[in-house]
């Protein structure tokens, strides 16, 4: 049986280059964010769908984002190497990190929502939240095969 249409979404989105990433908020079930190539994470409201934020902080294209679990935190990553933590309620920048020396290509918070993952391309690092400056664990990849 095919699947049955909702809503014809964002048509046309709002992105000028291709959507890399989505992520819908744990906590406000409402927001949906999509993050692009074109540098910009759009943030959605899902009862209206309507675009609710346009947010501009990354320099170059943004790969991943992802809601914590647990707070109203919000973080992205993608091409300008950096990490940005975002409160989730009015998306101000709360922090940015620039540790990966390569684009970030993935984040994800932890389950319990204390700690943040993100990779590059020969790097992977945890993150605990109440201490961004340093990652709590670093584990290096093998450059050979790039």
């Amino acid at each position: 049986m095919p699947l049955k249409v909702r809503y014809s979404i964002f048509y046309p989105l709002d992105h000028v280059d291709g959507i890399s990433s989505f992520s819908q908020n744990k906590l406000n079930k409402n927001h949906l964010a999509t993050v692009s190539f074109d540098k910009t994470i759009k943030i959605y409201d899902l009862n209206s769908m309507k675009l609710i934020n346009n947010l501009t902080e990354h320099k170059k294209g943004v790969w991943k984002s992802d809601y914590s679990p647990i707070s109203q935190i919000y973080v992205s990553g993608g091409n300008d190497n950096q990490i940005i933590l975002w409160d989730s309620t009015n998306y101000k920048v709360k922090n940015s990190i620039n540790y990966h020396k390569d684009a970030i290509y993935d984040l994800k918070f932890s389950t319990n929502g204390n700690m943040i993952a993100s990779c590059s391309k020969d790097v992977v690092c945890t993150w605990d939240l109440k201490n961004m400056n340093q990652p709590l664990n670093v584990i290096e990849g093998n450059n050979d095969y790039y």
